[in-house]
């Protein structure tokens, strides 16, 4: 499966886990937190080093600051399995 559908899967589990508590922001992280935890042995989250972002404090600078945007005709032709 590729690296999109992954993530779209984690994104689904994640959310069916989410409780609504009152910290949006918080939640965010966490997710942002689960799907790099769930992407790093991907050849995309190996590139782009999700487990060294997962070592540090503030993930979603460290993210923002090395993972660039793709489309996703792009991203799927480079790290296709």
């Amino acid at each position: 499966m590729n690296i999109i559908g992954n993530f779209i899967k984690g994104v689904i589990n994640v959310s069916d886990k989410i409780t609504g508590d009152d910290n949006p922001i918080e939640e965010q992280k966490e997710v942002l937190k689960n799907l790099l935890q769930s992407g790093k042995d991907t050849s995309f989250g190996k590139a782009y080093g999700f487990d060294s972002i997962l070592k540090n404090e503030d993930i979603q600078t460290i993210f923002k600051l090395n993972v660039p945007y793709f489309d996703y005709n792009e991203i799927n032709e480079r790290y296709r399995l």
